[in-house]
């Protein structure tokens, strides 16, 4: 009789512990929603695709190429560059942007060509600031957010026909059929007004 009394109370127990955590994680699950509603709303599309981490991080690989009737459509070849967009859309948000585009270059000086990229600018005419060797950055205020502000941020590359690299240039040329891709990582936070440093540098 005991034991089963023992049993019960046992039982008693644990449904009670099981009770309380289950009533504080209902508590802590609400608690964590009314922050985040305090938070505003972040939701921002790049490239049309909605992202939703700190940092986005892809492969450009559609990039427009210039024509020539020597060399064959969507390639590159000395002489000869393009251009590809990136577009940065705060569709939802609730704060200023701040983004810092980054270009890993690693691919790119892996062919030993002088292939490079040349400029990066925001269409409309907005400042892009050089922060890094490889990273501009870029700010949406909240006023353009409200005003459906996108920023779209074209990046032109080059190959310039280099005397001195011609048979390195036309071996990769003729070995890869010259298309190029181009790691880049975009870091999205929010800006608070803090002060944009130029990279000094070369």
């Amino acid at each position: 009789m005991k034991k089963q009394f023992y049993i019960l109370s046992a039982l008693f127990v644990i449904v009670v512990i099981a009770e309380i955590i289950y009533a504080f994680g209902l508590l802590e699950s609400h608690t964590t929603r009314v922050v985040e509603k305090n938070l505003g709303e972040w939701t921002i599309l790049v490239n049309e695709v909605d992202v939703t981490g700190e940092v986005v991080e892809f492969d450009i690989d559609n990039i427009n190429y210039d024509t020539d009737s020597n060399v064959k459509s969507g390639k590159i070849a000395p002489g000869l560059g393009g251009y590809f967009d990136i577009s940065i859309d705060p569709t939802d948000t609730d704060v200023s942007i701040r983004y810092d585009i980054t270009y890993d270059k690693t691919s790119i000086q892996a062919t030993q060509t002088s292939i490079d990229v040349t400029s990066v600018a925001e269409t409309s005419g907005k400042t892009i600031v050089r922060t890094g060797e490889n990273t501009y950055t870029g700010i949406i205020s909240l006023n353009e957010i409200n005003n459906n502000q996108v920023d779209t941020i074209r990046t032109t590359i080059n190959w310039p026909n280099v005397e001195a690299n011609g048979e390195k240039d036309y071996e990769v040329g003729k070995t890869s059929n010259a298309s190029i891709e181009l790691p880049i990582a975009i870091k999205l936070t929010q800006y608070t007004g803090e002060q944009i440093t130029a990279y000094v540098g070369e």
